[in-house]
């Protein structure tokens, strides 16, 4: 009989609390398999998967051999990112209704939402220091990036472009004091950089494809980007300083929602290149593409669990 704890495939926990400490001997097994040796292993990436038939918020070891589902709601979770001090996910969920900001424990308690509007709340992106929460609102009537307070609070327009959709922020990583996004009011979309209070606004990509996902590596230098400048999406880096552009992946699938680890030497990332959305990651360089989940669904948007 086949191991359930085959690498890339879901576990489904027994309760809410199994999280960031997996405790193998909790994991439920298939009848006559054998049962692993009790260990601990720790989960570094959360992500999107419709293992459940919905969508919801899953964790893994960096590896991918263990995974599983901390959400566990009928309505549909997606677009988990960790807090800074690594002790929350903040997430999108339409339970009730609309697609607003939530956050939650890193073992799925304490579902608190920050956002509560008639309208769709996307893209959740931590500040470095834990009190900010940028997302992506079409509230007032184009999608444009907001910023509010940890708790939901002081909610304000920071892009405030009526020209088109701004979407898809990202922090400085080191103090914050950047956002990185995805806008298509030039007329295709570019990766815009702009201060945390959105002055200085600044046009980053520069060609008629379109360019999406940024990421901010964590020391500053580049930012990961999706562009489908070749004819379908892949991912590209650019640094900064002097500028320019490398091409890391270049598959005829569509590879999405990069996202660079704790130390900068690895990128998570979606790809539909095994005929479904799977979770993948690569060196830096795009070298030594490894597939992390097989679970035959929709599994996307990655993130990386920050550095201690």
């Amino acid at each position: 009989m086949k191991n359930p704890l085959e690498k890339g495939k879901i576990m489904k926990p027994q309760s809410a609390s199994f999280f960031i400490l997996i405790i193998l001997a909790v994991l439920p097994l298939l009848s006559g398999c054998d049962t692993p040796d009790t260990e601990t292993v720790e989960a570094k990436i959360v992500f999107t998967s419709s293992y459940a038939n919905n969508d919801e918020i899953y964790v893994m070891t960096e590896d991918g051999v263990y995974q599983a589902d901390i959400s566990d709601n009928a309505a549909s979770d997606t677009d988990p990112a960790w807090s800074p001090d690594r002790t929350q996910f903040v997430f999108v969920s339409d339970r009730d209704g609309d697609a607003e900001i939530y956050v939650m424990d890193i073992n799925g308690n304490n579902v608190e939402q920050l956002t509560s509007n008639t309208f769709s709340d996307t893209a959740p992106a931590w500040s470095p220091d834990g009190t900010k929460i940028a997302f992506a609102s079409d509230r007032d009537g184009d999608n444009e990036i907001y910023v509010m307070d940890a708790d939901g609070s002081n909610q304000a327009n920071i892009s405030n472009d009526a020209t088109g959709n701004d979407t898809y922020p990202t922090w400085l990583p080191t103090d914050g004091s950047e956002i990185a996004f995805a806008s298509d009011r030039d007329g295709d979309f570019e990766i815009y950089t702009m201060n945390d209070d959105g002055t200085v606004q600044a046009n980053i990509t520069n060609n008629a494809a379109s360019d999406t996902y940024p990421a901010w590596s964590p020391d500053d230098s580049q930012i990961v980007f999706v562009s489908d400048r070749d004819g379908n999406n892949d991912i590209y880096v650019s640094v900064l300083d002097p500028y320019s552009e490398t091409q890391l992946t270049d598959s005829t699938a569509s590879d999405t929602h990069p996202a660079w680890s704790a130390d900068g030497s690895q990128i998570v990332f979606t790809s539909d290149r095994d005929g479904d959305n799977e979770i993948f990651v690569m060196d830096a360089d795009g070298s030594n593409v490894d597939q992390l989940t097989d679970n035959n669904v929709n599994d996307s948007h990655p993130s990386w669990k920050p550095a201690d």
